[in-house]
């Protein structure tokens, strides 16, 4: 196996794993923290998102460099990587101006304003209690 196929399927490995932490998080933590706001604040003992999505995005963005390096002659190969790569860093630069931000304020507010969680968060997931059924 080439060093290239190899840090192909880690990063699709990676991509998986992404995939599958956006799953969770979106079914199980969104509908939980509007009710229960400690839960995603570090400070108040909540989870810390960080330690999960740094290290994911990570182990996908160092193998596809290397994927893309030594694939490099490779037209069609080359050309699917650096769509994936490009796929990926959108989703990075819509997370960093959308959710990022407003995932800082939540993790940090002490209060929240009454309907405030419910109406950014879940993507019309209902959550438990809101519509649920």
């Amino acid at each position: 196996m080439t060093i290239g196929i190899a840090a192909t399927c880690i990063a699709t490995l990676a991509a998986s794993i992404t995939l599958g932490g956006a799953i969770y998080e979106a079914l199980l933590i969104d509908r939980a923290w509007p009710a229960t706001p400690s839960i995603i604040q570090p400070a108040r003992g909540g989870i810390d998102r960080r330690l999960f999505w740094i290290p994911a995005h990570v182990l996908f963005e160092l193998p596809i460099f290397v994927a893309i390096w030594t694939s490099w002659s490779l037209h069609p190969v080359r050309s699917m990587l650096l769509l994936a790569l490009a796929s990926h860093f959108a989703l990075r630069a819509w997370s960093f101006l959308y959710f990022v931000p407003l995932a800082v304020k939540f993790e940090q507010a002490r209060e929240l304003e009454p309907g405030l969680a419910a109406r950014v968060g879940g993507f019309g997931i209902p959550r438990s209690g809101q519509g649920a059924r």
